[in-house]
């Protein structure tokens, strides 16, 4: 449990970090606003209300997404031509520039299948250590920030699912 504690405090402090990184954009950036949304498909990820510090990274993500990119180490992301290309490339980041997500995260290898078998282009994330709860609503939040950050224009919808213990990202 000494474990847990110390992953939701580590990732928590980079959720909320005070100093602003330089290679974020600033939250005064003017940013197109998206066509397609971030939608967690698998409906509720679990009950009850959020505790004040997770619901302060939620807040960061909506009103300075360039200090959160800054916190996860995430940098520019648009020089990428498919939508695709971009969306692994942020999530990527995410889990792999920072000691306390990584020890939360992994990038899969695995590949995801639709309700007929057929295999999903996706980004598949093993989560460790935190409850999947919380480990969905981080990753739901990296990608609004981003998106937000960055100024992406997704042309369909972002969708978060669930596959066993995973979280697996695709495009509707």
């Amino acid at each position: 449990m000494k474990t847990e504690a110390y992953i939701r405090k580590h990732i928590r402090k980079i959720l909320l970090e005070e100093t602003e990184s330089s290679d974020a954009p600033s939250k005064k950036t003017k940013r197109p606003q998206t066509t397609g949304k971030i939608v967690t498909k698998s409906g509720a990820v679990g009950s009850g209300n959020w505790s004040g510090k997770v619901k302060g990274a939620a807040l960061l993500a909506e009103t300075d997404p360039g200090k959160l990119m800054g916190n996860l180490k995430v940098s520019s992301v648009n020089a990428q031509k498919n939508q695709f290309a971009i969306l692994e490339n942020i999530l990527r980041q995410a889990v792999e520039n920072t000691e306390e997500m990584s020890e939360v995260y992994k990038i899969l290898k695995a590949t995801a299948k639709d309700k007929d078998g057929n295999a999903l282009k996706s980004v598949n994330i093993g989560v460790d250590i935190i409850p999947y709860r919380n480990a969905h609503k981080y990753i739901e939040w990296t990608l609004v920030g981003a998106t937000k950050a960055f100024g992406i224009k997704w042309a369909t919808d972002v969708i978060l699912d669930k596959a066993g213990s995973n979280i697996v990202v695709y495009f509707k």
